[in-house]
């Protein structure tokens, strides 16, 4: 009687195995595989021009590549900013936009952190993203860091918060301001 059910048993188990490893074998063979060009579409070739921001693409950077980046303009301004802020000195992108093109300045959005980011995206920045390199500063508190570094000051120096926007003119820092300056 045991022997029969063992090998009852052992014939089920066989069976099994068997439309496993077929059921296996023909999900393995019968892989349907996505075109390469599209699968690793280049921003490269497909979206970028010299000077444009490459849209729904938001580049990780540090304070030591955004004072590269700056060097390069005659003015400019850093707006560091958390994704769906609601405070009274938190405005919509465009018035940055608007204020920057109106003197002459080159905006950078900066990004604390990625979360919520699509509340940004929403309103369409014409100014390329950027978030802060939070590897770079290994540290959940980035900010203080980001902004002693854009100062040229010691990263672990303790600073009162004077606001979230930066004016620089040929790559050297000049003021902080908590809302947009009046020229």
């Amino acid at each position: 009687m045991v022997v029969i059910r063992l090998i009852k048993v052992f014939k089920k188990v066989t069976y099994m195995t068997l439309f496993f490893i077929c059921f296996l074998f023909n999900n393995l063979c019968s892989q349907n595989y996505a075109d390469i060009a599209n699968t690793y579409r280049s921003y490269y070739t497909e979206d970028y021009r010299e000077n444009v921001p490459v849209k729904n693409c938001v580049f990780i950077i540090n304070h030591e590549q955004l004072l590269t980046e700056l060097k390069d303009y005659d003015k400019a301004l850093v707006y560091i900013f958390v994704n769906g802020c609601n405070s009274k000195y938190c405005q919509p992108l465009y018035v940055y936009e608007n204020w920057s093109k109106k003197n002459g300045c080159k905006l950078f959005l900066v990004m604390v952190n990625i979360e919520g980011f699509e509340q940004t995206i929403i309103q369409n920045p014409s100014e390329q993203l950027y978030v802060i390199d939070d590897r770079f500063y290994k540290k959940r508190k980035l900010f203080d860091e980001f902004e002693n570094g854009l100062k040229q000051q010691s990263l672990k120096q303790k600073n009162k918060y004077r606001g979230s926007l930066f004016l620089f003119e040929k790559g050297k820092y000049v003021e902080t301001y908590r809302e947009l300056p009046y020229f």
